[in-house]
């Protein structure tokens, strides 16, 4: 992830983000195709996803979630420091923990407590501190 998150940093500082995310939607779907290829895979599967969407639904908002979590993340580099964006995005474990507290009324570890302690002391120092 570093090395990712730092490539993509120098880009966007070269560019903007608009036009790192435009390049990046664009290159995807040769990829996409090749992976299809790849495994062998056809694109008529896709047309059955109306069937299956409800099986997958909660999958396919995960995968979503996800893309605009990098979206947001791709956006804080253009407005700050690649070592501060990095670890806050990467805060999201300690996000889940309190999710799944309110949401599905789970009850943590202790181990799970410590680590979103460690998270929020973490992005209270990155704030106090830049």
């Amino acid at each position: 992830m570093g090395l990712s998150d730092s490539l993509s940093k120098n880009i966007i500082d070269k560019s903007s983000a608009a036009s790192f995310l435009f390049a990046l939607a664009i290159t995807q779907i040769p990829i996409s195709l090749l992976y299809l290829k790849i495994e062998k895979q056809s694109l008529r599967q896709f047309l059955a996803l109306k069937k299956i969407f409800g099986k997958y639904r909660f999958s396919m908002a995960g995968s979503i979630f996800n893309v605009i979590g990098l979206i947001f993340l791709w956006l804080a580099f253009e407005y700050t420091y690649a070592s501060i964006a990095s670890p806050l995005t990467a805060a999201y474990p300690g996000l889940m923990v309190i999710l799944a507290m309110l949401w599905l009324k789970e009850k943590p570890r202790k181990m799970e407590l410590v680590g979103l302690g460690f998270i929020i002391v973490g992005i209270i120092g990155i704030s106090s501190f830049y």
